[in-house]
């Protein structure tokens, strides 16, 4: 069943014609829900994201019919949050890290949207690319050897001075400047990407999990359960029982909207 629109173009010319924009904006994913999580509106290049081609086709269905699970449900949580609260979900910086070591980084902006009583009756939002963003893309360009040497040496011990050597810096100026530019702090960015490996392994491999934490740049198990579940919600071996030989399971996310 199709859920009632959170915007209606048809009744305002001046919705009607910002909606419009959208659909030239290459880089901005827009969409709308009702209270049941199902979609009520989006511009032509989420409707392709979702290996659509017509918004019809879109209409009345949910993150879960388009996205992997562990996807929708971060989607869903956070759009629950904004109808509960009422309140708006602003830059939310979304980093994934793919299986082969490429990171991408999303904003996401979700708002309640209410009718003329005041009631909220869904959410609208829009996701962009940071990296297609004219100034995202020189945000990794300008840290685009911080980004690769991590890459490399996360099983290691990283030295914070090093990093701030690749670009010219010193460590104070380097961890202000990349938390300016992508809201987490280069220490929590590099405890990510070890996570991500790490559930790599505990959902393809049999190995130790005492092993997990020291092979992927730990320094005991302890240190390595608390980051986990911090980062997860859940203990390693929670997760290595929900999903192992699951296809791309959960990678972690950052937890929480930056305003």
């Amino acid at each position: 069943m199709k859920g009632k629109p959170a915007w209606d173009a048809s009744a305002d010319g001046v919705t009607g014609a910002l909606l419009d924009l959208f659909e030239h904006m290459p880089d901005i994913f827009l969409f709308a829900k009702d209270l049941e999580g199902r979609f009520t509106k989006a511009n032509r290049i989420f409707v392709e994201k979702c290996g659509l081609k017509r918004e019809e086709e879109l209409l009345g269905l949910t993150d879960f019919d388009f996205f992997p699970r562990h996807h929708a449900e971060k989607y869903v949580r956070d759009d629950k949050q904004v109808i509960r609260t009422g309140e708006s979900m602003i830059n939310l910086i979304e980093l994934i890290i793919h299986a082969g070591k490429a990171t991408d980084w999303y904003s996401t902006t979700k708002v309640p949207v209410r009718n003329s009583a005041g009631e909220i009756i869904g959410l609208a939002g829009y996701t962009r690319d940071i990296k297609q963003m004219e100034s995202g893309s020189r945000h990794f360009l300008e840290m685009g050897e911080i980004f690769d040497y991590v890459m490399e040496h996360y099983t290691e011990t990283i030295d914070m001075a090093k990093l701030a050597s690749l670009v010219c810096l010193s460590i104070s100026q380097f961890e202000r400047r990349f938390k300016s530019l992508f809201k987490i702090s280069p220490l929590k960015y590099i405890t990510m990407v070890r996570i991500h490996a790490a559930c790599q392994a505990l959902a393809e491999t049999g190995e130790r999990i005492s092993d997990i934490a020291l092979n992927n740049g730990f320094y005991d198990l302890s240190h390595f359960n608390r980051q986990f579940k911090a980062q997860m919600a859940m203990s390693p071996s929670s997760y290595r029982k929900k999903y192992a030989g699951v296809k791309g399971p959960p990678h972690p996310w950052l937890p929480a909207p930056v305003k």
